[in-house]
């Protein structure tokens, strides 16, 4: 599945938003914490809204698979 380009909900732009999201959670994956790398990666990233939280979870990169 590609990245997303808008919530299908709100219609916010998440695309931007994507590739840092990635970076993020590889960051935090390697400190120790009480929350999920996922969780702070969305926090710091300033996604407040439950639509673009989800959508941004349940985003699957299967494109590696594919290839």
């Amino acid at each position: 599945m590609l990245p997303p380009v808008r919530c299908f909900s709100c219609g916010k732009e998440l695309s931007s938003i994507y590739n840092n999201y990635k970076q993020l959670i590889y960051n935090f994956s390697k400190e120790e914490s009480d929350e999920t790398p996922q969780k702070r990666a969305l926090d710091k990233l300033k996604i407040e809204r439950y639509c673009c939280r989800t959508l941004m979870l349940g985003t699957v990169e299967l494109i590696r698979e594919l290839h």
